[in-house]
């Protein structure tokens, strides 16, 4: 508008961009609202699949840290994992062996990477995941006092009832807690978004790994049976290198018995 004519220029209209999936919000309130909404998981899940090609609202990694769906936040995510784990790790030389052995198993490894191991595909960052497992080992060998090499170390990480001592391989859970969760929340993300994802690379991570068909559809949503796989394939080969040692097999297939543990 010509100003020397005496014209206004009209107020601008307030914009509130989301720093998550870049949608504009007319006013505060409607942020407000926005934010974290299923339009707010729909806008996401559009742009990553392609159905979105609007320019997204610059912002850098750590804008999008509370946003698991954004791909380039994990391995960020994984490796401050990591750090906390170190950290609280190193407090637990002041507590007696078995109890810092509880709280490492129950508390402060693997149960902190739960909710992430199951909403993100961390499956893609095999680096930062040996770098999350290498802290927990040097964990578990502070507190037992026991150096453990790749067998040891591989039993070590087995599920308690599988004879291990339960502290789990966040690599090797990766692609039991996705695909569960994938297949459990199937029916709701079909209710958001009418777009489809290729599951073929995680279904071939994982049975490249346990060497197993796909479980049945109707048991797809438990983590428990995805895992219960891999753990198969870890105890076969453990067992199958020390084929040649009576003794060694005999200890390795007594410890997974149910009774092992009464005492």
């Amino acid at each position: 508008m010509d100003l020397s004519s005496g014209g206004v220029v009209p107020p601008t209209k307030p914009s509130f961009p989301c720093q998550i999936c870049g949608f504009i919000c007319t006013t505060k309130s409607a942020f407000t609202n926005h934010t974290g909404s299923n339009k707010c998981k729909e806008n996401v899940l559009r742009r990553q699949r392609g159905l979105d090609h609007s320019a997204p609202v610059e912002a850098s990694a750590t804008d999008y840290s509370s946003s698991l769906l954004n791909q380039a936040a994990i391995p960020d995510a994984i490796l401050q994992k990591a750090q906390d784990l170190q950290r609280l790790s190193s407090k637990l030389s002041i507590l007696p062996a078995h109890q810092a052995y509880f709280l490492l198993r129950t508390c402060i490894c693997v149960p902190k990477m739960n909710y992430l191991l199951r909403a993100s595909p961390t499956w893609l960052c095999g680096d930062e995941l040996d770098q999350f497992d290498s802290v927990g080992k040097s964990a578990l060998e502070a507190v037992t006092n026991v150096k453990m090499d790749g067998l040891t170390w591989a039993q070590a990480s087995l599920p308690v009832s599988s004879g291990g001592l339960g502290i789990r391989r966040v690599a090797e859970l990766a692609t039991p807690a996705y695909l569960a969760s994938v297949y459990a929340t199937s029916s709701v993300v079909s209710d958001i978004t009418t777009a489809t994802e290729c599951y073929d690379l995680v279904h071939q991570l994982w049975q490249t790994a346990s060497g197993a068909e796909l479980p049945a559809e109707n048991v797809r949503r438990s983590q428990k049976v995805w895992d219960a796989a891999l753990v198969k394939k870890t105890c076969e080969v453990i067992v199958n290198t020390f084929a040649n040692d009576v003794t060694h097999c005999a200890r390795l297939l007594a410890v997974a018995q149910p009774e092992s543990g009464n005492g």
